[in-house]
Order: C-alpha cells, then structure tokens, then sequence
C-alpha cells in the first residue's frame, strides 16, 4: 500500500477533519477545533483580549446539554449547535 493511499484513509478516518457549527452572539461560525479557549470565543468575535477589561462569555447547548460561562483560563469542548454569548463587563 503506498503512502499516499494510507495518509488518505488517514485523513477520511470518522473524527478526523470535523467541522462544527456554532453560533456566537447570533452569527453563525464554522470551526474545526475539538476544543476552544475563551481567548479563541474572542478572536471568533474580533474582539481583543484584555485582563483589565474581560468579557463574559457564557456559553448553552454543550456536551450533555451544559450551560455556564468561562473564565480567561478555560477551554471546553465544542459541539454542533454550541451557542454563545459574549458580553462586555464594563469594569474600568
């Protein structure tokens, strides 16, 4: 079996290359990652990361169908459907 022929049934492997289909304050966002950070929900956003100024990011429809927010530290699975919403803290 030649290389090119196992690296392609490598790549067409259940799992591999999946996209998942979020939704991020009411847009509609495609991504390929298994898991995302909060800073990633941000960049997702166009929305700069600052320690002074942190955003709330709450997120609903998750693995199990679970729902919270996340800090600047966490990163949580993803899965098609996963809604979130990112708000300003407006602290100064």
């Amino acid at each position: 079996m030649s290389q090119d022929h196992e690296k392609g049934h490598l790549d067409d492997a259940p799992g591999q290359n999946k996209e998942y289909s979020i939704v991020i304050n009411g847009v509609q966002v495609v991504v390929d990652q298994h898991k995302l950070c909060y800073k990633d929900i941000l960049q997702l956003q166009n929305l700069p990361y600052d320690a002074n100024n942190p955003y709330i990011v709450k997120y609903d429809r998750g693995h199990g169908n679970a729902e919270g927010s996340m800090d600047p530290s966490d990163c949580i699975p993803i899965k098609d459907g996963m809604v979130f919403n990112v708000t300003p803290t407006n602290k100064s």
